[in-house]
């Protein structure tokens, strides 16, 4: 817009130059015109000279009016783009106006984001004092709960305790028990070998130790009986092995005793579990198997792979059995899972499961 502006001021500037000029042409020609009537009887080269002059202004008066014109030609176009040049600026003003309104309504929707924003701002401040008013919660919480564990470790070894005192308490009234039955039975013990072999199987159920003092018994009660000449005759075979771990069994597996009490004669093999017997004779064969915690066991006591006995137990119970059996020289015996996977439960140092066996005579 600038620049046609200035071309218009210029086209003004040239139109009032010519129009002076025009002027002074034509006070030139009046003056021309006095002058001629005034020498009118001068020489004729003035004439003449005067003749040229008036030719020449008059080129330059008709160059003068083509350059008029075209200023004016220039002009309209000026004025054409000029038009044009106002619309644009109404469209423009136009858009001006619809940037203005929306600016407005963004004005308006900052103004109300920034109300929100203050809002949120509260809310969070509040939010973060309720977190921390719950983190200290969390923390106290997490405290007792710590005091609470420890209280509860602390019952619990204390539980353990007072079970295994209960355990060893039934254990010596158990053994109390089988005492005095002994002590009753024992003036029928010579008269009736069937019932003193039964009174000492209860016994062997209980525990290891209790089953190797009544072999023990047995063994001395049946010395005299002994065939005590014989050269080729044994006079001692007796073994108790236990169990110190659990173990996990398959069908038909046989349980290894990892632990061996007694061993006399070298009879019992740790690396299968097989008692293999070194003559032929009448053997006490006994076997105690506890199964684990919500678990089912069925053992067998086997003689060259022949059910002699079964005993069957559910979460902590101690199954036994004691057989007598004959045994020819070199017959192996164990005892084996006859039912599902399952384990046999040890108990550690207090051995639940074991396994014994004695010969009362060769034969």
């Amino acid at each position: 817009m600038n620049s046609i502006f200035l071309s218009i001021n210029k086209i003004s500037v040239e139109v009032k130059r010519l129009s002076s000029l025009m002027e002074y042409v034509t006070n030139k020609l009046e003056h021309l015109e006095n002058a001629k009537n005034r020498l009118e009887d001068e020489d004729s080269n003035l004439k003449t000279r005067t003749c040229n002059l008036e030719e020449k202004l008059e080129k330059k008066s008709v160059n003068l009016h083509n350059k008029s014109v075209k200023l004016g030609e220039k002009y309209v176009r000026l004025e054409e783009t000029c038009v044009k040049l106002e619309e644009k600026c109404v469209k423009l003003e136009e858009k001006c106006v619809t940037l203005e309104d929306k600016c407005a309504r963004l004005d308006e929707k900052s103004v109300r984001l920034d109300a929100k924003s203050v809002r949120l701002g509260e809310k969070s401040a509040r939010l973060e004092e309720k977190s921390n008013e719950l983190e200290e919660k969390s923390n106290e919480l997490k405290e007792k709960s710590v005091r609470l564990e420890e209280k509860s470790n602390e019952l619990e070894e204390k539980s353990n305790e007072l079970e295994e005192k209960t355990v060893r308490l039934d254990a010596n009234s158990v053994r109390l028990d089988e005492k005095s039955h002994e002590l009753e039975e024992k003036t029928n013990e010579l008269e009736e070998k069937s019932n003193e072999l039964e009174e000492k199987s209860v016994a062997l159920e209980r525990s290891n130790t209790e089953t190797v003092q009544e072999i023990n018994k047995i063994k001395e009660s049946i010395e005299s009986q002994l065939v005590v000449g014989a050269t080729n005759a044994i006079s001692q075979v007796g073994f108790t092995a236990v169990l110190t771990k659990d173990i996990k069994l398959g069908q038909r597996q046989a349980i290894q005793y990892d632990k061996v009490i007694i061993n006399i004669g070298e009879v019992y093999d740790v690396s299968h579990g097989h008692f293999k017997a070194p003559v032929s004779g009448l053997y006490i064969i006994s076997a105690t198997s506890c199964s684990c915690e919500n678990e089912k066991i069925w053992t067998e006591i086997v003689v060259n792979g022949i059910k002699q006995a079964a005993m069957y137990g559910n979460t902590y119970d101690m199954s036994s059995h004691t057989v007598v059996v004959s045994l020819k020289q070199n017959d192996q015996v164990w005892v084996r899972n006859f039912g599902k996977p399952t384990t046999v439960h040890a108990g550690h140092d207090r051995y639940y499961s074991s396994f014994s066996g004695v010969l009362i005579a060769a034969s």
